[in-house]
């Protein structure tokens, strides 16, 4: 994609915009796709959690130093722009490239890059302008590419990226140059953002239940000796959660008789309303027995506290 210039005209007062180039091929300048990488040959993105290893894509600092990079030719095209998420260093690598009318990499000695990154969610998690300099670009090699290509490298860190409720959306680039030059915003798919964890506060633990008959006897008392839980994020951003309790029967009208119990549950979100209800179901047990129990509660989110409450079943 070709750079977009102001010319401000003084005495006429007159904004004039050049116009864009959209050419293909290798590493001329770059035409409009709605892929990851805006160059066909460019650094292949990943679109799951693994990032690209340094077999892939290394920095190759033995060619041509920045500074014999940097000249008078002036920046025309941008291409190579590309996102991949690096675990090891808990950050994304976001890469471009400039390109002057030869089709030759050149760096910018000066310039800004913003980026915005919203998630499947519809959140904003991120939304900067980052300054950048020579010191920002070297030169990378991958098996795609037949040389060593002279690139801008930003990386993002995880804990600078805001928690969302997904771990996918857009990234949204946009490059401007010292003298005012700018490109396009260009949008890229992202993966492997922040989340937030689910949180639900749970029950006292070592309090004790009554079950009771269709009557108003007591049948059975179970005291919860442990409760936790763990949860699972669905592709429409949805979550279960698993929750592990621990409990003993204390108390049974028919001893000898292993019999089946539940307490019975309200989830409530952070306003107080009840979201899910049910039970808990424990498999046979006399008194004195401890039993482990496994019960799934669906389509919760992220952005909410919740609150487990048990109580007395009738």
């Amino acid at each position: 994609m070709k750079a977009k210039r102001f010319l401000i005209t003084l005495l006429a007062g007159i904004f004039v915009l050049s116009g864009c180039s959209d050419n293909s091929g290798d590493s001329s300048s770059v035409s409009k796709t709605s892929n990851n990488s805006d160059v066909s040959s460019s650094i292949p993105t990943s679109s799951s959690s693994t990032s690209i290893s340094s077999t892939t894509i290394s920095s190759s600092p033995s060619i041509s130093s920045v500074d014999e990079l940097i000249n008078n030719t002036e920046i025309q095209y941008i291409g190579n722009r590309t996102v991949d998420y690096d675990s090891a260093n808990e950050c994304h690598r976001i890469f471009w490239g400039f390109q002057n009318a030869a089709e030759e990499y050149i760096a910018a000695d000066e310039g800004t890059i913003s980026l915005r990154i919203e998630n499947d969610a519809g959140q904003i998690v991120y939304d900067k302008t980052i300054n950048i300099n020579k010191s920002n670009f070297t030169t990378w090699t991958n098996s795609y590419w037949d040389s060593a290509r002279l690139l801008g490298c930003y990386y993002l860190k995880d804990e600078d990226i805001e928690k969302g409720s997904s771990a996918k959306g857009s990234l949204y680039f946009m490059a401007t140059l010292k003298d005012g030059t700018f490109f396009d915003e260009y949008k890229m798919n992202i993966s492997d953002l922040p989340i937030k964890g689910l949180e639900i506060i749970l029950p006292e633990i070592g309090k004790e239940y009554i079950d009771y008959e269709y009557s108003d006897e007591i049948d059975m008392i179970t005291r919860i000796d442990s409760l936790s839980y763990t949860y699972d994020i669905h592709y429409d951003n949805t979550v279960t959660a698993t929750f592990k309790m621990k409990s003993t029967m204390t108390y049974n009208s028919e001893p000898g008789i292993s019999k089946m119990h539940h307490i019975s549950y309200k989830l409530r979100d952070s306003e107080g309303i009840i979201v899910d209800s049910g039970s808990f179901y424990i498999t046979q047990a006399d008194m004195g027995n401890t039993v482990l129990t496994e019960e799934y509660i669906s389509n919760l989110s992220l952005d909410e506290v919740y609150t487990l409450e048990f109580t007395n079943t009738r």
